[in-house]
C-alpha cells in the first residue's frame, strides 16, 4: 500500500487512480492537477501579449528608436545598419566621421547620402548606409589588421556620428566610437594631388574588396614617400639663412 500523492489515504500501488479523492496518479495525475493552472497561465500570457504593445504606445506615445553598427568599414568605403525598433518611422538627416588623437581634433568626413539625403528608416525596420569615396577613410582597425602593412600607423579614435529626425520632429543623435587606422590630411593631399595629376606614387595600389568600388590602399612605402615629398617641399620654402 502506498499513499494517495494528492490526499494522503492508502491505495493499492498497482492503481492509477485514487478511489478516496479520484485524482490520478504519477505523471497523468500532474498533468491533470496542475492542467488546469497551466492553461490559466498561458492564458495571461497571451492576453498580456496584446495588451502591453498598446500599453507602451499609450505611455510613451508615438515614437522612433534608432541604433547604428558599423557593418564594415575600410580605406574607401562603409557600410552601417541602422535599425528601428520605435513605432514610428524615423528619418536619416546626415552622418559623418570625426576623428581624434588623444581627445585632440584631428579631422571629420560628411558621408555623403546620395541624391534622396533623406533616408527613411522604417518602424519596426532597418536601413542601411553605403558610402564610397576614392581616397582614404578611416578604416575599422580590427577589420584591416591582416590586410596590410601598416602597423607603423597609429590607431586613432573615430566616432561615427548619426543624425535623425524622431517622428515628432524632435532631432537626436548617435555617436559610435571605435578605433580606427587614419592617413594624415597632409599625407592624403600630398599623394591625392600626385594622382590627380599622373604622376606615380611608389607603393600605392587600388584594391577592391568583396566586389566593393576600388579605392586606394595606402602602404608604408606610399606613406613615407609622401612624408619625404612633404620635407622637400619644406625645404623649398624656407629660405637660406642670412649671411
Amino acid at each position: 500500500m502506498i499513499p494517495c500523492e494528492y490526499c494522503g489515504n492508502e491505495i493499492r500501488k498497482d492503481v492509477k487512480k485514487c478511489h478516496f479523492c479520484g485524482s490520478f496518479q504519477g505523471v497523468k495525475g500532474l498533468i491533470a492537477h496542475w492542467g488546469n493552472t497551466i492553461s490559466v497561465l498561458l492564458a495571461l500570457i497571451s492576453i498580456l501579449a496584446l495588451l502591453v504593445p498598446p500599453a507602451i504606445t499609450a505611455l510613451k506615445g508615438d515614437y522612433s528608436d534608432v541604433s547604428a553598427t558599423i557593418v564594415d568599414a575600410d580605406f574607401g568605403n562603409y557600410e552601417v545598419l541602422l535599425t528601428n525598433i520605435g513605432n514610428r518611422p524615423s528619418v536619416l538627416i546626415s552622418a559623418g566621421i570625426e576623428v581624434k588623437k588623444e581627445d585632440d581634433f584631428i579631422a571629420f568626413f560628411s558621408i555623403d547620402l546620395g541624391e534622396n539625403n533623406r533616408k527613411v528608416i522604417p518602424e519596426n525596420g532597418s536601413t542601411y548606409i553605403y558610402y564610397s569615396s576614392d581616397f582614404f577613410l578611416p578604416a575599422l582597425a580590427d577589420s584591416l589588421k591582416d590586410k596590410t602593412d601598416l602597423d607603423e600607423l597609429d590607431e586613432s579614435d573615430c566616432f561615427l556620428q548619426i543624425r535623425f529626425s524622431q517622428f515628432n520632429n524632435e532631432p537626436e543623435k548617435k555617436i559610435i566610437e571605435y578605433d580606427c587606422l587614419f592617413v594624415s590630411i597632409d599625407d592624403q593631399e600630398i599623394i591625392l594631388e600626385a594622382t590627380k595629376n599622373g604622376n606615380p606614387v611608389p607603393g600605392l595600389s587600388t584594391v577592391k574588396i568583396l566586389g566593393k568600388k576600388k579605392f586606394f590602399l595606402p602602404t608604408k612605402e606610399s606613406l613615407s614617400w609622401a612624408r619625404n615629398q612633404r620635407k622637400s617641399e619644406l625645404n623649398a620654402d624656407t629660405p637660406p639663412p642670412v649671411r
